[in-house]
């Protein structure tokens, strides 16, 4: 019996070795991170922080008052803009324009078979000719009954039947008239042209293609005419507290709008106010080209430290700041970067959302 305990206490002596070991080891880890080892312990907020003797240049955190804003995305757009549809049903014969050719106002862009409408001027042309022919020669009759009408040679009836021949051969040349100007209305309508200055957009038809009235040719705008349509949330105000800026990157345009409206009534279902922002002239913003408008509606005050000073390790960020003796490291976390001017994300400044006060004084690495 003896000999059997003697070999399950040999047995377990290295995992009973193990659990006494663990309660000394969780202890002497929490002295390390008290300092207790000289652990380099680094205290969030304004906790008491380990100081380290560390000298320098220390400068006070900087506080500024920068404007806060909204980023309002939006689509380029064209104040003047035209979608351009036929008027008649007929086949495309002829494609003079592409998308993107700058056009003239008047310049012919898309040419449909206009045969049908020639062929039918043409016919009452004809028809007007011989009306206006016989109508002439039964003026010189009429003309030549009422003399004979005045010697008592004529009646006043076959005066008559002449007068009644020459009002229906008047009203049947009225009739032709307006028949041939009809037809040239519709053939002048087979010439699909511009009607103002700009850049043709798009083309949705080819050469074979079928015209008709519901159907979209061509879309012409004007070039330097372009604004950019965001909407502003009924929440934020709508007083602007500088100049709103445009911002389309995939054009290169970053640039502050003067020139901007604001709807007078709000959208209730989006519960949203429409902005348009004029998009500076000669710019490489396209119509369809999605952008922002950065709204600014009021001003915030931001503690600001220089990116330089800020330490980062891992996700960890710190700087150094003077404590009441010596200098320490504290935990911040940090969130925007800015420039003398405002917001940029190149800028060599960077706002701290948290660990800092406007009175603590950070080590400068100038």
């Amino acid at each position: 019996m003896k000999a059997r305990v003697m070999l399950y206490l040999k047995r377990n002596a290295r995992a009973t070795l193990k659990w006494a070991l663990l309660p000394a080891a969780i202890f002497a880890l929490f002295l390390f991170f008290e300092g207790a080892f000289g652990g380099g312990m680094i205290y969030p907020g304004f906790a008491s922080m380990r100081e380290e003797s560390i000298t320098g240049k220390f400068v006070p955190v900087i506080v500024r008052k920068f404007p806060k804003y909204v980023d309002l995305t939006g689509v380029v757009e064209s104040r003047r803009q035209a979608e351009i549809t036929s008027q008649v049903m007929a086949q495309v014969v002829e494609i003079r324009k592409r998308p993107g050719a700058e056009v003239s106002k008047d310049e012919a862009i898309v040419v449909l078979d206009s045969r049908t409408f020639e062929a039918r001027k043409s016919q009452a042309e004809s028809g007007a000719r011989a009306i206006e022919k016989n109508l002439a020669q039964l003026e010189l009759d009429l003309a030549r009954f009422e003399r004979l009408s005045a010697r008592g040679a004529a009646t006043a009836r076959e005066v008559e039947l002449l007068r009644t021949s020459e009002g229906a051969l008047k009203d049947s040349l009225a009739a032709a008239n307006q028949i041939i100007a009809e037809a040239r209305a519709f053939e002048s309508y087979c010439t699909i042209r511009a009607p103002f200055d700009g850049v043709l957009g798009d083309v949705f038809i080819e050469q074979g293609d079928v015209a008709t009235p519901a159907r979209s040719l061509c879309v012409v705008y004007a070039k330097d005419e372009l604004i950019l349509r965001a909407y502003l949330p009924a929440s934020v105000s709508r007083s602007s507290t500088r100049t709103p800026m445009v911002i389309v990157p995939t054009a290169n345009v970053r640039s502050e709008s003067a020139n901007f409206e604001i709807a007078k009534s709000a959208d209730y279902a989006a519960q949203s106010f429409t902005i348009r922002a004029e998009i500076p002239a000669g710019s490489l913003a396209l119509p369809g080209l999605s952008g922002t408008v950065r709204w600014y509606y009021e001003d915030e005050e931001v503690l600001l430290v220089p990116l330089s000073n800020v330490s980062r390790v891992g996700q960890l960020e710190t700087v150094i700041v003077q404590g009441e003796s010596r200098a320490g490291r504290r935990a911040v976390r940090t969130g925007r970067r800015f420039s003398d001017e405002g917001q940029d994300d190149r800028g060599g400044l960077v706002e701290i959302l948290s660990g800092l006060a406007r009175e603590d004084l950070v080590l400068t690495n100038e």
